[in-house]
């Protein structure tokens, strides 16, 4: 996942430090931690590609993050859930406990909380 740095931190593998404003490739896993603490934001063009036996191949966000919301977009009929980013914490604990009850590995608890956390308000209000 594409993340862009907005604090710079030193790695705890080798010891380098990575500067604010710099675009890093990294696992998901990884990137939820840096974006729960503040320290990153998922980069533009941080998307999520896969092939379907339907559609071909599809691409969408993972997760656009903006000042006061989040969004999670349906990748084939472009349907928009907007949230109040208080609704993140509900996002990570529904991964966490995927995770966790379900045995789920990380990347797929994730991918599954965030299409509960659509489904759960595709018909509903803003929040």
């Amino acid at each position: 996942m594409l993340v862009r740095v907005l604090e710079s931190f030193r790695k705890k593998s080798d010891g380098t430090i990575v500067q604010a404003g710099e675009v890093l490739d990294i696992p998901e896993a990884k990137a939820n931690v840096l974006i729960e603490k503040g320290r990153a934001c998922p980069a533009e063009g941080s998307i999520a590609r896969w092939g379907s036996p339907v559609f071909g191949k599809l691409s969408a966000p993972l997760l656009e993050l903006r000042e006061k919301t989040f969004v999670l977009r349906h990748p084939i009929t472009n349907e928009v859930v907007e949230l109040s980013r208080d609704w993140l914490v509900s996002l990570y604990e529904r991964s966490a406990i995927l995770e966790y009850d379900g045995s789920l590995p990380r990347e797929e608890a994730d991918r599954q909380a965030r299409r509960d956390i659509f489904n759960l308000f595709r018909k509903g209000e803003k929040q």
